[in-house]
């Protein structure tokens, strides 16, 4: 054999059969290498292993993709024990295939999964990315869905960030159905809600697209960047005062006001002044005559504030508008009405 053909011999040797301590089995480098690559691609897919039975995961489900059903019940899949050293970088993804109320729950032996003593997959295609630091379990990612479009018959409440860029129906059947936002909802497509939408406070509900609903109710911001159409009553709540020798309303507690005086009175500097709001203010005299003053900030025609009438009930209307920061365009609709 030449010297560059030996140089691409690989022998292998069988001890117990080989005479001389050893039998030479040639092969080829090249067959080797290409074998080597073949088993190296192989270790990087992700093997599937479908299953509709609560199961245990071993060690040897790295890089592996646990489909689970749960259409018959509830199921529990429980993850290795992931404080051994070698388990550290362990990912295996776990997903819920079916459409059922039942809940696909992941466990550990001792472990937490982000803190916590298990972790839950409750709709359909929700999946959830796991890895091991040698200690406990981390969620790398998961429960993310893109929907281009979402319909919901019943109660809905989200408590994370949604991002709707189509259409969201939410209609009601039997019961009245609800849409209750507690983080911040941005709906860029039509939303067409049959039932009721409730923004719960601290969250935002920002709507760039058609916004038809049914009610809405926002104890928090509400962001309207494109038209709003309202096809039946729009109301507002008025609200009441409560007299003192300076009353000052606060603007983020409604647009309208009432206040029935007991004394001599000043309207004072309104709190949470927003540019753009406007609305009107119901002043209702005493059965004895008593007068209002205006802080400077409410601005009215030719720099000359009213007079409010002084008959016994005589009702006294002020219309404003939030023109910019500490400048309240006012007009004094008139006074003694009944």
């Amino acid at each position: 054999m030449a010297a560059d053909e030996a140089l691409n011999v690989l022998k292998l040797t069988d001890s117990e059969n080989s005479p001389g301590g050893g039998d030479a089995i040639g092969g080829t480098l090249d067959d080797e290498l290409r074998s080597i690559k073949a088993n190296i691609a192989r270790s990087a897919r992700w093997e599937i292993t479908a299953t509709a039975t609560a199961t245990t995961l071993p060690r040897t489900a790295l890089h592996k993709l646990t489909p689970i059903s749960a259409s018959d019940g509830g199921k529990t899949v429980t993850l290795p024990d992931a404080t051994d050293g070698s388990m550290t970088g362990f990912a295996t993804i776990i997903m819920k295939t079916d459409n059922s109320a039942n809940a696909v729950t992941i466990d550990t032996a001792a472990e937490t999964i982000n803190g916590a003593a298990s972790y839950a997959l409750n709709k359909q295609y929700d999946s959830v990315l796991l890895v091991s630091d040698a200690a406990n379990w981390l969620v790398a990612g998961g429960k993310s869905t893109t929907l281009s479009s979402l319909t919901v018959e019943g109660a809905s409440t989200l408590s994370g960030a949604v991002s709707l860029k189509a259409g969201l129906d939410v209609s009601a059947t039997a019961a009245v159905g609800l849409l209750a936002v507690a983080g911040t909802s941005t709906m860029v497509g039509a939303v067409v809600m049959k039932a009721n939408v409730t923004v719960n406070s601290g969250a935002r509900l920002d709507v760039q697209g058609e916004f038809n609903v049914g009610t809405l109710t926002a104890s928090a911001t509400a962001v309207f960047k494109s038209a709003v159409v309202v096809e039946g009553a729009a109301n507002t709540t008025i609200t009441t005062l409560t007299p003192a020798a300076t009353v000052a309303p606060d603007f983020s507690a409604s647009n309208d006001f009432t206040l029935t005086l007991d004394q001599n009175t000043t309207l004072g500097q309104p709190t949470n002044q927003t540019v753009g709001q406007s609305g009107v203010i119901y002043i209702i005299q005493d059965s004895t005559a008593r007068t209002l003053g205006f802080h400077a900030d409410w601005k009215f025609a030719d720099g000359t504030d009213p007079t409010i009438t002084t008959g016994s009930g005589d009702v006294n209307v002020l219309a404003y508008h939030v023109r910019a920061a500490n400048s309240i365009i006012t007009t004094f609709v008139g006074g003694a009405f009944a």
